[in-house]
């Protein structure tokens, strides 16, 4: 016999909403014009509403499946729903999909070779962004500290 397992629909449906407003609150009145600054976006810039539509279903989707998987996995936990008695408080289940993602975590570090030289490299190039996003600040006549710590290795190499 199988679990008996019942997510709760409005508790995703109140994720995903968060997740909207959240992401609005983000993107615009609190770091919005510093992230189209970071991204080289003019401030006056209107995107093409089709791109717009097609971020926001795939934003929406995204979410989705994150608040539906994470509301599954949460009750899988529960005894209750395998018939296998009383159920623990919401912390202890909190702690356990704590320990499940740190064990993807171990799982992801042990894998072969090959993925995590490709997550090695995922990780390179953020890095290699995020240098190429301050020398771009520091050409604009920016003074700051991490680019002029950049700046003095380079300088002295050559």
């Amino acid at each position: 016999m199988g679990p008996d397992i019942h997510p709760n629909y409005w508790a995703i449906l109140v994720a995903v909403a968060a997740t909207m407003v959240l992401g609005f609150l983000w993107y615009g009145p609190i770091f919005g014009k510093a992230w189209m600054k970071e991204m080289g976006i003019p401030a006056g810039s209107k995107p093409d509403p089709k791109v717009m539509r097609r971020g926001l279903i795939l934003m929406l989707i995204g979410s989705f499946l994150t608040a539906f998987v994470l509301a599954y996995t949460g009750e899988v936990w529960r005894p209750s729903v395998w018939k296998a008695g009383a159920d623990r408080s919401a912390a202890f289940y909190g702690f356990l999909r704590l320990f499940h993602r740190l064990l993807d975590l171990d799982r992801l570090l042990r894998a072969a070779p090959s993925r995590r030289r490709r997550l090695g490299k995922q990780v390179l190039e953020a890095v290699r962004h995020q240098r190429r996003l301050l020398f771009r600040h520091a050409s604009a006549g920016g003074d700051d500290p991490r680019v002029l710590a950049l700046k003095a290795p380079a300088a002295t190499a050559g």
